[in-house]
C-alpha cells in the first residue's frame, strides 16, 4: 500500500505533494483563524450598533461584510486548488499500488478475489484517503492553530457552567453587569438540553429505522435480478450491477432520501416561522423597501444557486457513468484473469487503466470549477443574512436575540431550499447508478424477448 512513498518514480508526488498538501492545508487553517478573529470583531460592531442607536453607519457596516468577502475569496481560492490536487495525488498513490499488483499478477490472479481488491480495494483506498486523511491533516492543524486562541479566552473565563445560547439574555447580561444570574442562564441552558435530549432520540431511531427500509429496498431489487440470473448472467457486468450497484443505490437513498424528506419538513416549518420574523425587515440595501424581505432573499438566493450550479454540473452524471463504464470493463478482465491465464495480459491491463486514469482526471477538471462555483456561493451565503439585516442593524431597531432567531430562522429555510446544490456530487452518482440499473433492466427484457422468440 505504501509503495507510493518507496518507489523513485513517485517520488516527486509523495514527497513533493505531501509537502504541499500539507502547506496549503496550513495556509486554509490560517485564514480560518483570520475568519475567526474577524468574526469576534464582527459581533462586537454588531453589539454596538444594536445596543447605541447610530454608533455604526451603513458604510461602516458594510465594510465588514466586504472584510469577510476578501478573506472568504482567498479561502476558496486556496481550498479548489487543495482540494484539485489531492484527488490527483491520492489517484496517483492508487496507480502506484494498481501498478504494483499489475506486475504480481501471475502470482495474484490465483488468489480469492484479486480483481475485486486490485480495482474495487484501490479505488475505495483512494477515495477515503482524499477524504479522510484531507480531513484528519485539516483537523490536527486546526487543532494545533486554534488551541492556543482557546487558551487565552479562556483566562477570562474562571468557571465552566453548562453552556447555551439565548442571545436577549446574553447581551442583557454583557450590557448590564448583575442584571442576569447563573441559575437564570443555566435555566436556559437546560431548556435547551431538554429539546436536544428528544430531538437526539428521535433522530436514532429514524436512522435505524431508515437503514433497514432502504436495504429491504435493495433486498426486493436482488430478489429480482437472482430470479433473472438465467438470462443476466450472460450481460456485460452483471455481477457488478447485481452486486454493486444495488448496494450503492440502497446507501445513496439512505443518505439522500432522509435528507430531501428533512429538507421538506425544515422547509415547511421554518418558512412561516421566518416570514412572520420578517415583518420587522423591511428595508434591503440597495433595493430599499420590501414587504417580508428575508423571506424572498432566501428562496431567490437559493432558486438561482440551484440553476447556476445544475448548470455548472450539468455534464457530471455523464461522467460518473463513463467512470463506472471504464472502472466496470478494468474489473472485467480482472476478473477473467482469475479463471483464463490468457486472459489480463499487462498491455491489456495497462491499457483498460489507461481508460480509468482519463476518465477521473477529466472528472477532476470538471470538479475544479464546479467546487470554485459551489465554495463562492456557499461562502457567499454565509454574509447575506446580515447584508439584508444591515439597515436594520444600524438603527438598533431589533435585539441581538431576535437578529439570531432571524439568522436561525433563515440559514434553516436557505439550507433546505439548497438541497440540490449540497448533495449535488451524490446525485450525480445516484443518476449514474439509475443509469446503470435501468440500462442493465433493458438487456434483461431484450434477453426474455430473443428467449420467447426462439
Amino acid at each position: 500500500m505504501f509503495k507510493f512513498f518507496t518507489q523513485k518514480d513517485w517520488f516527486l508526488w509523495s514527497i513533493l505533494g505531501s509537502a504541499l498538501i500539507l502547506s496549503a492545508t496550513a495556509s486554509i487553517v490560517y485564514i480560518d483563524v483570520q475568519i475567526n478573529k474577524w468574526f469576534g470583531e464582527f459581533y462586537d460592531v454588531l453589539q454596538k450598533a444594536l445596543s447605541e442607536q447610530g454608533s455604526v453607519s451603513l458604510s461602516e457596516f458594510l465594510g465588514w461584510c466586504y472584510k469577510f468577502a476578501k478573506l472568504a475569496g482567498i479561502y476558496i481560492i486556496v481550498l479548489i486548488f487543495t482540494e484539485f490536487f489531492t484527488s490527483h495525488y491520492t489517484f496517483r498513490w492508487r496507480t502506484a499500488m494498481a501498478n504494483y499488483y499489475h506486475s504480481q499478477w501471475n502470482k495474484a490472479h490465483a488468489i480469492e478475489g484479486a480483481s475485486q481488491r486490485v480495482q474495487e480495494d484501490t479505488l475505495k483506498f483512494a477515495r477515503i484517503m482524499e477524504s479522510l486523511g484531507a480531513e484528519l491533516l485539516r483537523s490536527i492543524m486546526t487543532l494545533i492553530a486554534f488551541l492556543p486562541i482557546l487558551y487565552t479566552l479562556s483566562e477570562k473565563v474562571t468557571e465552566l457552567p453548562w453552556f447555551g445560547e439565548f442571545y436577549d439574555v446574553l447581551q442583557k447580561a454583557l450590557s448590564e453587569q448583575g442584571s442576569v444570574t447563573q441559575s437564570e442562564f443555566l435555566g436556559w441552558c437546560y431548556k435547551f438540553a431538554k429539546l436536544a435530549g428528544i430531538y437526539i432520540i428521535v433522530l436514532i431511531f429514524t436512522e435505524y429505522f431508515t437503514s433497514h427500509f432502504t436495504f429491504r429496498w435493495r433486498t426486493a431489487m436482488a430478489d429480482f435480478y437472482h430470479s433473472q440470473w438465467n438470462k443476466a448472467h450472460s450481460i456485460e457486468g452483471a455481477s457488478q450491477r447485481v452486486q454493486e450497484d444495488t448496494l450503492k443505490f440502497a446507501r445513496i437513498m439512505e443518505s439522500l432520501g432522509a435528507e430531501l424528506l428533512r429538507s421538506l419538513m425544515t422547509l415547511i416549518a421554518f418558512t412561516p416561522i421566518l416570514w412572520g420574523l420578517s415583518k420587522s425587515i423591511t428595508v434591503l440595501p440597495w433595493i430599499g423597501e420590501v414587504e417580508h424581505a428575508l423571506v424572498w432573499v432566501a428562496l431567490l438566493s437559493a432558486l438561482g444557486g440551484t440553476i447556476i450550479l445544475a448548470s455548472v454540473g450539468i455534464k457530471l452524471p455523464g461522467i460518473e457513468y463513463d467512470i463506472q463504464k471504464e472502472e466496470a470493463a478494468y474489473r472485467k478482465e480482472l476478473v477473467l484473469g482469475e479463471d483464463f491465464k490468457e486472459s489480463a495480459k499487462p498491455e491489456k491491463i495497462t491499457d483498460l487503466y489507461g481508460g480509468v486514469r482519463n476518465i477521473h482526471y477529466k472528472m477532476y477538471f470538471h470538479y475544479l470549477y464546479f467546487n470554485a462555483v459551489k465554495w463562492s456561493y456557499l461562502q457567499g451565503m454565509v454574509i447575506v443574512p446580515y447584508l439584508a439585516l444591515a439597515p436594520t442593524i444600524v438603527t438598533g431597531a431589533i435585539t441581538l436575540g431576535f437578529v439570531q432567531q432571524i439568522i436561525r430562522a433563515f440559514g434553516r429555510v436557505e439550507t433546505s431550499l439548497q438541497y440540490l446544490v449540497r448533495s449535488w456530487p451524490i446525485i450525480v452518482e445516484l443518476i449514474s447508478v439509475w443509469k446503470r440499473l435501468r440500462e442493465f433492466e433493458a438487456k434483461l427484457k431484450v434477453n426474455e424477448e430473443m428467449k420467447v422468440t426462439t
